[in-house]
């Protein structure tokens, strides 16, 4: 009995207890106007996440915050900078800076323009493709507003490897070499134009002036044609026999020592 007695006795009393305690909690998270009052005091700590009583601001006045106006800047005023995988000097990113800028203007104005276009197959040598769009790109540097096209009849028994190959062989080339020949490469595979112009033999070169991105029968004027395996040097001098105009061309890219091939076949469209 005495057992059963103090048993109740103990049930009873935690059983107070805890609820004490939880009229207790409730009264704590219940916030009365005076807390609100007293909690606005402590507004401006908001966001904070830590708490540094010893924090000199005077430690950080070296730190300065760059613009993007500093970095250029900084950039302009450097011999060298990196640029993630190598070294680039002033010069190179004076060329970089043009050509970026010339692309930006190009895309805000009439999209009309000369065009190489360049028909060519697997079987022909990647010097002979990459001289053009490196010649492509000579010309662009001394401000002809030109464009160049490659164009495939069909695809390549192993494109992969095929584009792997020319990845490889532009890699060789300097870093200068590498952006005229990027910019200017654009390779499409379209069996019309090499009907278009009845070519059985290639490589062959087409000078067009087109009012689209996309050269084709509708929206380019199509000028000369050359066959066989020849150079725009040697391609510009014999067309400047017929038009004077594209006499500067010829002495742009020979100024840059481009291979001035022999014994190709112009014709005039």
């Amino acid at each position: 009995m005495i057992f059963k007695k103090t048993s109740l006795y103990i049930i009873l009393t935690t059983t107070l207890l805890f609820s004490q305690q939880i009229e207790d909690y409730a009264k704590f998270n219940k916030i009365t106007p005076k807390i609100k009052q007293q909690m606005k005091r402590f507004d401006h700590m908001k966001g904070m996440q830590y708490k540094n009583k010893a924090f000199n601001k005077e430690k950080f006045s070296h730190m300065k915050k760059h613009t993007e106006s500093d970095l250029d800047k900084d950039i302009k005023n450097s011999v060298m900078f990196y640029t993630g995988d190598d070294y680039m000097t002033k010069d190179e990113y004076k060329y970089i800076t043009k050509k970026v800028l010339k692309a930006r203007k190009d895309l805000k104005t009439n999209l009309a323009s000369e065009y190489i276009l360049y028909l060519t197959s697997e079987t022909v040598p990647n010097n002979a493709l990459f001289n053009i769009l490196h010649s492509v790109g000579i010309l662009q540097e001394n401000g002809v507003h030109i464009r160049s096209k490659q164009y495939l009849i069909g695809p390549p028994k192993d494109f992969e490897n095929y584009m792997l190959d020319k990845k490889s062989f532009i890699d060789a080339k300097t870093e200068k070499e590498q952006l005229k020949i990027y910019d200017n490469f654009h390779l499409k595979i379209d069996p019309r134009m090499f009907d278009m112009f009845k070519i059985k033999k290639v490589p062959a070169i087409v000078l067009a002036y087109c009012t689209a991105k996309n050269p084709t029968k509708k929206t380019c004027d199509f000028k000369y044609l050359i066959r066989g395996d020849g150079s725009l040097t040697n391609f510009f001098d014999k067309i400047s026999e017929k038009d004077p105009k594209y006499k500067k061309y010829y002495e742009y890219l020979i100024g840059n020592k481009i291979i001035h091939d022999q014994n190709n076949e112009a014709e005039n469209e």
